[in-house]
């Protein structure tokens, strides 16, 4: 009897190369995932649990996909995909959505004719990487990953002929991954035994049959030791290689296969605890299944017809009946065969499945968050990826494609808006765009794109069209371009016009350079040794780049009067050879030769102030690797004395200077990389300074307040140390600077925190949540900084924010919390002794994240207004002010609201909302009509990736003023208010590294706002304020 029927066929895109099987929507349905090599595409094709896959959803890539693997590169325990490109040398990387869908991709270099991929932890740090197999350079390719989807620069690794197929596993069982690939052009196996820090021995070359194909590892004799299985395309058969758990191998022993074998799938087909193997054929449309024996040793081959030109294959239970099925990718019929498995060798009739054009790669996974195995193709040729989804019996949808764009080069899935619907990311080296498509949950999705070029390394923002909007202007790395897209002044950007520059662009400044009241641009290229001048016409377009010659590896620039001429000139640090080049302007955009000053070893960061109080400018520098600022005294001609060295913390990375302790000099505040510090050096007015002085918090310091703890008139701080389960509290001296921290124990990841008179002793207590124990803790102060009786509640799941206000006009403080896993709010009235009554649970959108209270209605009782980071809206609940509110409102904010805050912008005596958009880099408005309803909302760009608030008059102009801390581009956003009521060009303060927590007071008693600033690397950034 034939363990296969006849197959059933399903249409995938054009000349289909991979596929692959996973759960692409969490339903607990394998699905299929098929690269369209023609068609530049992806199609995931969704498993309805019966074996039959009625739908498609189609998603860009590079050029020419092949080769997939799937693996959780985000770290969000949702699956993503990886696929190279065989036709522009990349690798593009999909982050899932968790609900078929998948995140416009993201893309990285490879070698040439990257062959295949792999994915595993190779370092040990708990974070994917990739492997990826070079078939022209003779090498493989290994990207360690960072743990957010992105992955450090290649490294490469000698390997034998040709290498086609790579395959990760451990083969000398010492629990560190190793590396196996078989070398087409001189028939062997290099197998190279992995270090566990990411790097590998030399490799050690194992004999096969002609022409090996593919390979897979299992072991297949049930000894504990990993073996290999190759398939020979020369010789019609397969070879099996023992392994000796060592990392050596036995002689093979060969497998008689059909014509050509490509490749192949290992599982048990019959259910007898041995593992089998599966065959495609391509050279006479078969595919072979061998069954096993216990020693390893395998039966005749049983041929079985498929389509046309099989080649990938993948094994998974399609039907949820606990037997094996096959999916199978025909090329050249434009299709998928699926066998269902009857658990003896046998199975059903296939069943087609129609692709896109040219399907390369075929990969299964859960995308739409039903529990269901899907489908994922990609389609070179017509620019889509293609989305089946599944529907648990082994049957998909008719495929979904989503447009993309011209040779797209990589796609990723992820949840860019934090709805739990999978978006995706599409790249394309021949546009040079960015797509971004928001999934709507059901396989479809919003289109948003945004130009930029291949590795965007730096991003400004300034008004390039005089039309007071905010624009931005991209480095892109790996093309040598910068983008430049105008903003519309709600968010929304045009189109990318790209200008070429030098290579490896590293660092943008905009200024005026050449004094025509139009902004130009400046960019360092950091492979090329120069640097590119754009000016501006005006209009938001720009000349071609004026280059100038720097030192070597040129990182940072500043541009400042340096010679007192009224014209702007530039300054640059040069990281290899040590030094900065100071570039003098002309005042018309040409500058002079650059002028070399010595530093400390390999300059970073650059800032320009008047250390010395002379009327000139000077130069302060960070020195990575000798850990050190190096300041430089300006002569006021455009030469400077020698650099003075200053000690600071380990790997100082950026820098800042103000007048940190209201002495009129100026300080210096260093971010330092290497040890979680802030180093503060201050100013002797003379150009040298003090010795630092450190500022620390624990580890991973998330949320920032300030108050005055022990009665001294003096601001003092709190921060939550998500990683520690502390709070660390630093009582301030009055003159910018802070006490050592004290540590208070909290629930398990601290990550929201409040301070109010709990007990009414006229002290401040502090409130925190503790997100992985879904508790909050309510800590009494003493009046003196220190802290007693901790008092530990139960609230909703996954609390994330907490507010403490009175809401039943009892002068006792009650507490709100939000709970992001059940989309609730839960109100906790107050005792008045530090303890609180039972909460009641109140209705959000989805997944709550920050909540603010206030009067929108003009009652006199308090209402809440929440930001739902899962559905992109803000819940308003309108109090009856006994403790108990009306069903929410909900309004629309930006993507993934962050965090909210209420005050009144416009000074119409209504209670304003503004929410932090983490997704889309910007802050939106909305104007209250002062009857709990709000206007539609405007939206002011930030940095990349705002998550937190704070407001005040930080200019002392009688306008409210908007500071958000900016996480990935590590700066502070201040916007400040004017009479018209809108938000003036932004400035941008850099702060630490991923600046997460910002607030506003007044820290010197100068009766200025200061700001201070957290970051999650544990350094605390304070910002004095100098207006005058």
């Amino acid at each position: 009897m034939q363990p296969y029927g006849t197959s059933a066929i399903y249409q995938t895109g054009n000349s289909s190369s991979s596929l692959t099987l996973t759960d692409i929507n969490n339903d607990k349905q394998v699905d299929i995932a098929v690269a369209n090599n023609l068609q530049n595409t992806i199609t995931i094709i969704l498993n309805y649990g019966d074996g039959v896959f009625p739908s498609l959803l189609e998603f860009a890539t590079g050029i020419s996909p092949s080769i997939m693997t799937t693996a959780d590169f985000n770290n969000d325990k949702k699956i993503d995909l990886a696929v190279i490109n065989q036709g522009e040398n990349t690798v593009s990387v999909l982050l899932g959505n968790g609900d078929g869908t998948c995140q416009t991709q993201i893309k990285f270099p490879t070698g040439n004719m990257p062959a295949s991929i792999t994915s595993a932890d190779f370092n040990n740090d708990n974070k994917n990487d990739i492997a990826i197999a070079n078939y022209a350079d003779n090498n493989v390719s290994v990207l360690l990953g960072y743990g957010d989807g992105t992955f450090q620069t290649r490294f490469n690794l000698l390997t034998g002929n040709s290498p086609n197929s790579i395959i990760s596993a451990d083969f000398n069982n010492d629990n560190k991954v190793d590396l196996a690939v078989t070398n087409w052009g001189n028939n062997t196996v290099s197998v190279l035994l992995g270090n566990g820090d990411g790097t590998f021995q030399n490799a050690t070359v194992l004999k096969t049959g002609s022409q090996p194909m593919a390979l897979i590892s299992a072991d297949f004799n049930h000894d504990n030791k990993t073996d290999i299985a190759v398939t020979n395309q020369a010789d019609n058969t397969i070879s099996v290689l023992f392994g000796d758990g060592n990392g050596k191998f036995q002689n093979a022993t060969l497998y008689a296969t059909g014509s050509s074998p490509w490749f192949l799938v290992s599982t048990d087909f019959n259910n007898d605890n041995n593992l089998d193997i599966a065959v495609t054929n391509e050279g006479d449309n078969t595919v072979s299944v061998m069954l096993g024996n216990r020693n390893g040793k395998f039966q005749s081959a049983t041929v079985f017809p498929t389509g046309s030109y099989p080649e990938f294959l993948t094994a998974a239970d399609f039907n949820n009946d606990h037997n094996m099925d096959l999916a199978i990718i025909n090329k050249a019929g434009k299709s998928i065969s699926v066998f269902l498995g009857e658990g003896h060798g046998l199975f059903q009739n296939q069943s087609i499945i129609v692709t896109g054009t040219s399907s390369l790669c075929v990969m299964a996974v859960n995308f739409n968050n039903d529990n269901l195995i899907d489908l994922i193709i990609a389609n070179s040729d017509i620019n889509t990826v293609g989305i089946l989804l599944g529907n648990g019996k082994g049957i998909f949808l008719t495929p979904i494609r989503v447009p993309t764009v011209s040779n797209t080069t990589y796609v990723i899935s992820a949840d860019f808006n934090r709805d739990n619907k999978i978006d995706l990311a599409v790249a394309s080296t021949e546009l040079g765009i960015i797509k971004v498509l928001i999934g709507k949950g059901n396989g479809n999705f919003f289109d948003g794109s945004f130009p930029t070029g291949s590795n965007p390394t730096s991003v400004i923002s300034a008004n390039f069209n005089n039309d007071h909007y905010a624009d931005i202007a991209v480095a892109n790395a790996n093309d040598n371009t910068i983008s430049v897209m105008l903003g519309n002044g709600d968010g929304i950007f045009q189109n990318a016009i790209v200008y070429p520059v030098g290579a490896y662009p590293m660092t943008l400044i905009s200024a005026d350079f050449n004094h025509d009241t139009k902004t130009d641009i400046a960019v360092t290229n950091n492979n090329a040794n120069t640097v590119s001048v754009l000016l501006g016409n005006g209009n938001g377009t720009f000349q071609n780049a004026l280059i100038l010659k720097t030192g070597s590896s040129p990182w940072c620039l500043i541009s400042a009067d340096f010679n007192n001429d009224s014209k702007l000139d530039i300054a640059v640090t040069n990281y290899n050879d040590n030094t900065v080049s100071v570039l003098l302007g002309n005042g018309n955009g040409t500058f002079r030769n650059s002028t070399v000053f010595p530093t400390g070893s390999q300059p970073l960061d650059l800032i320009s102030a008047d250390f010395n109080n002379d009327n000139k400018l000077d130069i302060a520098a960070t020195n990575f690797i000798d850990n050190t600022v190096s300041v430089m005294l300006g002569n006021g001609n455009g030469a400077f004395q020698n650099a003075t060295a200053f000690a600071v913390g380990s790997n100082p990375w950026s820098l800042i200077s103000a007048d940190f302790n209201n002495d009129n000099k100026v300080d210096l505040v260093v971010a330092n990389w290497g040890d979680d510090t802030g180093s503060v050096l201050l100013g002797n007015e003379d150009g040298t300074f003090q010795n630092a002085t450190v500022l620390k918090t624990g580890s991973q310091p998330m949320v920032l307040i300030s108050t005055d703890f022990n009665h001294d008139n003096k601001t003092d701080i709190a921060v939550t140390n998500y990683n520690a389960n502390t709070v660390s509290v630093l009582l301030g001296n009055g003159n910018g600077t802070f006490q050592e921290a004290h540590t208070l124990a909290t629930g398990s990841y601290p990550d929201s925190l409040i301070s109010a008179d709990f007990n009414h002793d006229n002290n401040a207590d502090i409130a925190v949540t503790n997100g992985a124990d879904n508790t909050y803790m309510v800590l009494l102060g003493n009046g003196d900084g220190s802290f007693r009786d901790i008092y530990s509640y139960i609230t909703g799941s996954s609390p994330v924010c907490l507010v403490s206000v009175d809401f039943n006009h009892d002068n006792k403080v009650d507490l709100v919390v939000a709970n992001w896993d059940n989309n609730t709010v839960r109100v906790l009235l107050g005792n008045g002794d530090g303890t609180f009554q039972t909460q009641t649970p109140l209705s959000t959108g989805k997944n709550p994240i920050s909540v603010t209270s206030a009067d929108f209605n003009n009652d006199n009782n308090i209402d809440l207004a929440i930001a739902n980071q899962g559905d992109n809206t803000v819940s308003v609940l309108l109090g009856n002010g006994n403790g108990t509110f009306q069903s929410q409102i909900r309004f629309e904010s930006g993507v993934t609201p962050r965090s909210v805050i209420s005050v009144d912008f416009n000074s119409d005596k209504n209670v304003d909302l503004v929410t932090a958009n983490w997704n889309e880099n910007t802050v939106s408005v909305l104007i209250g009509y002062g009857n709990g309803s709000f206007r539609n909302q405007i939206k002011f760009a930030t940095g990349w990736n705002p998550s937190f608030m704070a407001y005040g008059d930080v200019n002392n102009d009688g306008f409210m003023d908007l500071t958000v801390t900016n996480e990935r581009s590590k700066d502070v956003t201040v916007l400040l208010g004017s009479k018209i009521w809108t938000f003036l060009t932004p400035r941008t303060y850099r702060a630490g590294c991923s600046a997460a927590m910002v607030a506003i007071g007044d820290l010197n008693n100068d009766k200025k706002l200061d700001m201070p600033v957290i970051s999650s690397d544990g350094d605390l950034d304070v910002f004095l304020n100098t207006c005058t």
